[in-house]
């Protein structure tokens, strides 16, 4: 805990804002709140540094942790608290209310346009993800060797595609096959109860969301897919597209999209319960162990496991943007598609832009076949 904790007033000022005004995911988290406290004297920045790259070796939404790690290093256990409720509950709630309408089964043909023309942005911003993430794994310290990263990134693509259910056990099998490694080569150490069927596979969802999402926020949309389209049926695969929008479009962790499938499984209900299991591995993780976060990244076979299970996650990534342009079943989603992957590649736009754009591509396209109908 801080030796001198800011106000009451300012944290929850600056979390809330952090909550509502968020948008763009772990960059842009994490941006906002290195002006937040950094940049007004409250936490060194060596030591918010350090504890951004410990948190990103966790299992779990790294901005989302971070968030929870300020909120114990600014006030102790309850700061952990209120920086997780003004950071999640605004995303939560935007999403279950944007899941009303464009996921309940009374909405019309316009909003169903308009859900098809976002959700035709985010196989680009899958895409983008991707390449950022590996070109950011190559910057890291100890880096698996190129045919070996490129072994690890199509195990993680090939599963997402062929075996999507399988995707948790591809990214933990290459992080411990990397462990194995560097352990031979330094020689370093080594249904759920009282649920009904549909929680029960909602619960386990949430929970490899919340402790098996290694390489960041979008690793979770090949978890979620599995269970949500190919395994429960809760979402047709253009449904499905429409959620990771929304989760795209509202501010605050990309992990609250999980709130969008779990209303799509079980109403409002199955939302918040989707919520609350996919926060609560990180919420243990940081109340736990938060004065040990920084000593993660002298823990070598922790990063060991990182840079074998980071690959795969984004290879999964990547595959899952193929995935979710394969919804497509119109020429002009097809064109929304390649054309906004082609502006974020080449001129990397903001995605909520897109996303707008996308949006009113949808409804143009609605309007003009109303009125030549």
């Amino acid at each position: 805990m801080s030796a001198t904790p800011p106000p009451w007033r300012l944290f929850w000022r600056r979390f809330l804002q952090l909550g509502f005004l968020g948008f763009g995911g772990p960059p842009a988290h994490v941006a906002i709140m290195k002006r937040q406290w950094v940049d007004h004297g409250q936490i060194d920045q060596s030591e918010f540094t350090d504890a951004f790259a410990a948190v990103s070796l966790l299992p779990g939404p790294a901005s989302t942790q971070l968030a929870m790690w300020l909120g114990w290093r600014l006030r102790g256990f309850v700061g952990i608290v209120v920086a997780t409720l003004c950071f999640v509950t605004p995303a939560v709630v935007l999403v279950l209310l944007l899941s009303a309408l464009f996921l309940g089964s009374h909405h019309s043909n316009v909003v169903t346009a308009i859900g098809l023309g976002a959700g035709a942005v985010v196989p680009g911003i899958a895409l983008l993800a991707s390449i950022t993430l590996l070109r950011d794994y190559r910057r890291r310290v100890n880096p698996a060797p190129p045919l070996l990263l490129a072994t690890y990134v199509v195990i993680g693509a090939l599963t997402t595609w062929r075996a999507p259910s399988y995707v948790p056990v591809a990214m933990i099998a290459c992080g411990l096959l990397e462990v194995l490694r560097h352990q031979t080569t330094a020689s370093s150490k080594l249904g759920i109860l009282g649920l009904g069927a549909t929680k029960s596979s909602l619960v386990t969802m949430a929970l490899k969301v919340g402790a098996l999402s290694f390489g960041g926020g979008f690793v979770i949309v090949p978890l979620m897919r599995a269970t949500a389209v190919t395994d429960q049926h809760w979402l047709t695969s253009a449904g499905f597209v429409t959620a990771v929008a929304i989760g795209q479009a509202t501010p605050g962790p990309v992990v609250a999209t999980v709130a969008a499938v779990g209303y799509a499984a079980d109403g409002i209900t199955g939302g918040v319960l989707a919520s609350l299991v996919a926060f609560a591995p990180s919420f243990l993780f940081i109340s736990m162990g938060a004065r040990h976060v920084e000593r993660l990244r002298t823990i070598a076979w922790a990063q060991s496991f990182l840079a074998g299970a980071g690959p795969a996650a984004i290879g999964a990534i990547g595959a899952s943007a193929f995935l979710l342009a394969s919804s497509a079943t119109s020429f002009w989603e097809w064109t929304t598609i390649v054309v906004s992957a082609l502006l974020l590649l080449v001129f990397r736009p903001h995605p909520a832009l897109l996303l707008l754009l996308g949006a009113g591509t949808g409804l143009v396209v609605q309007v003009t076949a109303h009125v030549v109908h």
